[in-house]
């Protein structure tokens, strides 16, 4: 929040601070796990935190340089080999698969489709201590700490991308729809040839949220 001499006149800032792969502090855009802020317009030096009302909404850990290929981690723990309890990551690797990594391996394990069709899965989180995963269709699914996979709910069509978000207690998703505004294409000099990279952009344009009646 602003200084209180200022409260009238600014409003409040979501920031997100860290460090870059320099090792210098910087900040982040708050909605987006690589992007690191270029800001165009004017900033004090410092930040002092004695004159600022400061809330903490929480925090992130991120594994190896930016851009990541891994996107997104959970940690909990759980039963394993009758009762001894094991602590597992729980990750959506490449291709949108889902990969686990359990005390004492030496490596990630990516998890064997259980259906038909392989899923493309967007988004995992844990909920009441048990992973959950969403796939691009809205397919929601328990992980077992033998690779299985349970259904929660079933499939919800419509919009882009899904997440999955704990809000009060209550397992949440939100669907969001977007509008592609065409490709930006990049060239990267590698090994002495230049490499062409499209990347598409787009835009938020309407977001449907859905509560899980357990």
């Amino acid at each position: 929040n602003p200084p209180p001499n200022q409260q009238q006149t600014l409003n409040p800032w979501l920031i997100k601070i860290g460090p870059d792969s320099r090792g210098r502090t910087s900040l982040w855009n708050p909605l987006s796990p690589d992007n690191q802020l270029r800001l165009r317009f004017q900033l004090p030096h410092h930040f002092d935190f004695n004159e600022l009302s400061v809330f903490k909404l929480g925090h992130e850990f991120v594994i190896g340089d930016f851009p990541s290929v891994i996107k997104k981690v959970v940690a909990y723990d759980t039963l394993h080999s009758g009762n001894d309890r094991c602590s597992v990551l729980l990750t959506i690797h490449i291709f949108g698969k889902l990969a686990i990594f359990r005390s004492g391996d030496k490596q990630w394990t990516i998890m064997p489709p259980k259906m038909p069709r392989d899923p493309h899965y967007t988004d995992i989180r844990v909920f009441n201590g048990r992973p959950i995963a969403v796939d691009s269709t809205g397919r929601t699914v328990v992980v077992g700490s033998d690779l299985s996979l349970d259904l929660v709910a079933e499939a919800v069509f419509g919009g882009n991308t899904k997440f999955l978000v704990v809000s009060d207690g209550e397992l949440l998703l939100v669907d969001k729809y977007s509008d592609n505004l065409g490709d930006f294409r990049q060239f990267i000099l590698q090994a002495d040839d230049w490499m062409v990279y499209a990347i598409g952009i787009e835009r938020a344009v309407r977001f449907v949220v859905f509560r899980l009646d357990e």
